[in-house]
């Protein structure tokens, strides 16, 4: 037998995602979310949600719940993305959550962060940087 790190599954297991009519957002629109695990070996595959329609008075909500973290899995960080497509390439990073609490007193990587943890979208400001931000036309082209 070969011994070799386990960190986190090869796949992201999804998260929960809502729609409250108890938001800020005052536009309408379509968003896609991706869900990604990191450890000191790196990321594992996203899962991207379906789209998810917004409109005026919503907030959306993302859950990472406890059945994410797996027994065993080293999950350094929670990673929330979104894009306004479903195009792996077209995801920017809106959150990182730590996998681990920190702080005086205590160690490094003893005290796993405890879950559920939910995430709330509820300004507009937060769907503009995702649209702006997953805008690729607004980039130069790459060099071959």
């Amino acid at each position: 037998m070969i011994p070799r790190y386990a960190g986190v599954g090869i796949d992201c297991p999804e998260w929960d995602i809502g729609i409250t009519s108890n938001g800020s957002i005052t536009s309408t629109g379509t968003i896609y979310f991706a869900f990604q695990l990191f450890n000191r070996a790196g990321l594992n595959r996203a899962f991207i949600s379906d789209a998810i329609s917004y409109a005026p008075g919503n907030a959306i909500t993302i859950t990472v719940p406890a059945a994410v973290a797996k027994p065993a899995w080293d999950i350094h960080y929670y990673i929330l993305s979104a894009s306004t497509t479903d195009a792996p390439d077209s995801f920017v990073q809106l959150a990182r959550l730590p996998g681990y609490q920190y702080g005086e007193g205590i160690e490094p990587q003893s005290i796993p962060t405890v879950l559920p943890i939910t995430f709330e979208i509820t300004e507009d400001e937060h769907l503009q940087t995702c649209a702006q931000r997953c805008n690729r036309s607004k980039f130069a082209a790459h060099p071959s």
